[in-house]
């Protein structure tokens, strides 16, 4: 896993999707720099992960209750069942 460093200027708010920014242009990182082993870092900061069998019925939740979400990779996800 790698953290990316980019000139925050060439970037814009996307209209389509909170708290996503986007740009129009092709963007070459500033600096690129290792963090890790992205388990480790998440156990060490307390995160609760979890492998699911589908992502449909959090989409269907997140949907239902109008949050703000953003599942712009749920189009490599298993089809719905």
């Amino acid at each position: 896993m790698y953290r990316y460093t980019f000139d925050a200027s060439a970037f814009r708010p996307s209209h389509d999707a909170n708290g996503q920014w986007i740009s129009d242009t092709a963007i070459e990182p500033v600096d690129v720099q290792p963090v890790g082993d992205l388990l480790d870092l998440h156990a060490t900061a307390g995160i609760e992960l979890r492998a699911v069998p589908s992502l449909w019925p959090l989409r269907d939740l997140a949907v239902s209750h109008r949050w703000e979400y953003s599942i712009v990779r749920l189009h490599n996800a298993r089809p719905r069942n």
